[in-house]
């Protein structure tokens, strides 16, 4: 019989946590019999759990508990602030005995002091958290004093195979009106402040000043309204591209010269793995764990977070200095393909999974 694993996340909109969890399910739904419970939104990635034929619920405190009262699960999996905290109180009230792994993939500076001793007191009752990126770990272990033995660094894996392209490139630049000579930057990104997405509109400024550019920004979000006023009333209204959410992510990366995200914050950005994947020099902040994928200089450049002037300055090196660019782009992804490939990341989960299902059992 396969070993029961019910994963309680927060929502199931689109997001890197969300995306993760439907990853693993994919990858070791054979293996595990998976259910996942969210609490909040229902979101685009509900749909796609539905396909794999995954049981999918909407709980609160009181249906969960009858839950897992009714069934013996094996180990409890939360994501996302919400569900980390309320399934370490439930899961341990109705089984004292029951496996608890809590995922932290976001740094969270929005916690106030409650938040945070919440999570730290709660913390006890987990048997395992397990982190994205060392950044993180820290993070946790320096704010909410949670011991380091009990975190785990597992990174972001990318398939490959999701990242290949399916519309050539001249078929592309066509339907985005964009000549087939046009430099094109674009980032992938929530259109929130912490992501930095108020630059953008003074970053394509300066940036255009020195080389005629176009800007493909990708994502949604509550900064959406505001960057919309802002480029529609500049001079630059056609050389920024709003898209929202896409389904062909790496369709449009395909076409970018350089990919820069002008983040405040970030735990382990994936949009940084799929950029590198497709050999595109990267422009990031250094927040987070973005210095664990970038070595500035050598596969990308990382600049200071809340300055628009040095990320402009840094795209435009890249296109000054394309040779080098390109070799930046070339050695991304032998690093994403040596570190960080999604069979490495499902192997040390499942590793992960196994140990304290047979600790617990002894």
């Amino acid at each position: 019989m396969k070993p029961k694993i019910l994963h309680l996340i927060t929502s199931l909109n689109i997001g890197g946590t969300e995306r993760n969890l439907l990853t693993i399910l994919q990858f070791l739904k054979e293996k595990y019999d998976f259910s996942v419970v969210y609490l909040k939104e229902r979101g685009k990635i509900a749909e796609e759990i539905e396909k794999l034929g995954i049981p999918l619920f909407k709980f609160n405190f009181f249906s969960l508990y009858k839950y897992l009262r009714k069934n013996e699960i094996n180990i409890l999996h939360t994501h996302l602030y919400r569900a980390n905290i309320l399934g370490r109180i439930v899961g341990k009230i109705v089984r004292p005995r029951q496996i608890i792994i809590s995922s932290q993939r976001a740094i969270d500076a929005w916690k106030k002091f409650y938040h945070v001793w919440l999570d730290s007191f709660t913390a006890q009752f987990c048997d395992l958290i397990i982190a994205n990126s060392l950044a993180t770990k820290n993070l946790l272990c320096q704010r909410e004093r949670i011991s380091a033995e009990k975190i785990v660094v597992v990174y972001n894996g990318l398939d490959f195979e999701k990242c290949k392209t399916q519309q050539k490139k001249e078929t592309i630049r066509k339907n985005l009106n964009f000549s087939e000579n046009t430099p094109v930057v674009s980032s992938v990104t929530r259109l929130h402040y912490e992501k930095g997405v108020d630059f953008l509109p003074e970053i394509a400024l300066m940036v255009n000043q020195k080389i005629n550019t176009a800007f493909l920004i990708i994502g949604n979000g509550p900064k959406k309204k505001e960057l919309e006023f802002r480029i529609q009333n500049s001079e630059l209204k056609k050389q920024i591209l709003l898209l929202g959410w896409r389904n062909d992510i790496s369709d449009l990366l395909s076409i970018s010269n350089i990919f820069f995200l002008p983040s405040r914050e970030e735990s382990f950005p994936q949009v940084i793995l799929e950029a590198m994947a497709l050999e595109k020099p990267v422009v990031a902040t250094r927040v987070g764990g973005i210095p664990e994928i970038i070595t500035s200089g050598e596969n990308g450049i990382i600049v200071e977070p809340g300055n628009p002037k040095a990320l402009a300055e840094a795209i435009i090196w890249m296109f000054e200095n394309p040779g080098k660019a390109e070799e930046m782009g070339k050695k991304g992804k032998e690093k994403v393909e040596k570190y960080f490939t999604i069979a490495k990341m499902i192997k040390e989960t499942e590793k992960i999974y196994e140990k304290l299902i047979s600790y617990k059992s002894v």
